[in-house]
């Protein structure tokens, strides 16, 4: 739950005119998107269709367990 889980909502198809003329649109490149409003999010591209690209703005490991494992250096009073 580190990341939040997976949301379907965050997958996105969005016209490819929708992007700067000679952006590079591969599956898997991340792309940073730049709102009106001055907000920044981040996705990665999962799948490119004639006219339009699949963004998938979820994070990458939104909805995958994670284990850390740490060093504990010391322990305060």
């Amino acid at each position: 739950e580190a990341f939040g889980p997976y949301m379907e909502e965050l997958v996105l198809e969005v016209p490819k005119e929708a992007f700067r003329p000679g952006a590079k649109l591969e599956k898997g490149s991340r792309i940073r998107i730049n709102t009106p409003s001055g907000k920044v999010f981040y996705g990665i591209i999962s799948e490119v269709k004639d006219d339009t690209v699949i963004l998938d703005l979820n994070h990458p490991l939104a909805g995958k367990k994670i284990i850390l494992t740490i060093t504990v250096i010391s322990i305060g009073e």
